[in-house]
Order: C-alpha cells, then sequence, then structure tokens
C-alpha cells in the first residue's frame, strides 16, 4: 500500500497541483483544509478533510498516520488584507504552525515539509504580520528539527502561477 502523504492548504492554487502531482506518482493523498470543497476539484485528495488547524486536536486527527506532510496551510488573502490584518495574520499563521509541528512532533518518522514565503525577505525586516510568521513558522521548524529530531525540508516559495491560477 502507498505511503500517506498529507497536503495541509490542499484546497488552495499550490496545493491543488501538488495533490494532483502526487496522486499521478502513485502516492495516497489526505487533502487538508479549512474550506475543502472551495477547490476546483471536486475530490482534491483520496481523503478529503475539512480540518481548522488552529484548533490543536483537530490538528493532530488530520496528520494522524502520515509518512510526509507537506505544510501549506496559511491565513494570507492577500497584501491589502495583510497590511490592514497584521496581528490576527501573524497569530492565526503562527497557531497552525505550532500545532501542524506539534503533531508532526508527536508521530516517528514523519517528515514534515514546510511551504514558506518570499515575503520573509528581506530576513531583518519581513513582510510586517505575514512574513514574519512565516519566519517564525521556519525558526519553528528548525527548532523542532533540533529539540524533537523531526525531519525538516523549508521551501521558500516566490512567484507562482500556471494552469488552473485564478
Amino acid at each position: 500500500m502507498a505511503r500517506l502523504v498529507v497536503v495541509t492548504g490542499a484546497a488552495g492554487f499550490i496545493g491543488r497541483a501538488l495533490c494532483r502531482s502526487l496522486r499521478e506518482h502513485g502516492e495516497r493523498v489526505r487533502a487538508v483544509d479549512i474550506d475543502i470543497n472551495h477547490g476546483v476539484d471536486s475530490r482534491i485528495g483520496d481523503e478529503n478533510v475539512r480540518a481548522d488547524l488552529t484548533d490543536p486536536a483537530r490538528a493532530a486527527l488530520a496528520l494522524d498516520g502520515a509518512s510526509v506532510v507537506y505544510h501549506l496551510a496559511a491565513r494570507m488573502g492577500g497584501i491589502g488584507l495583510t497590511a490592514k490584518n497584521r496581528f490576527e495574520i501573524a497569530t492565526t499563521n503562527a497557531t497552525i504552525d505550532i500545532n501542524v509541528i506539534n503533531a508532526v512532533a508527536r508521530q516517528n518518522g514523519v517528515r514534515l515539509v514546510y511551504a514558506s514565503s518570499a515575503c520573509v525577505m528581506p530576513i531583518d525586516n519581513p513582510l510586517p504580520g505575514y512574513g514574519d510568521a512565516k519566519l517564525f513558522g521556519e525558526r519553528l521548524c528548525f527548532a523542532a528539527a533540533s529539540d524533537k529530531d523531526v525531519s525538516v525540508a523549508v521551501a521558500r516559495i516566490f512567484t507562482v502561477y500556471g494552469p488552473g491560477d485564478k
């Protein structure tokens, strides 16, 4: 049986494309999103799970049994929303990241791939709110790797476009 790969933020543009690619390569995919039904595809993953990852119990349940977790879930909403809601964006994303990283750390042998952002640049002055939270998430990943022996990869994603982009 194929290993279980969990993709958080699966209903977003990158998440849908990642789920599709993973499935095409024979992986069993659990697609997790707070709004799993807003995606273009009615069946993004082999399993589709609606979960608010700000809830630690829901995050743990959504990630249970995974071999790999691609963590793309984040509250963003565009630069305009981010500029007006920096505190809410930062605290929501920090909470999601903490819950996902803790859920991964509680399982043995799970690999975490964390989707960061160009908004962390420059490191000494990231985009307020969203960039701050993403940089904090990166640092949490590296702390979990060091202290909890979590296998982590961080991807700083810059401009993304392609088929299905709105």
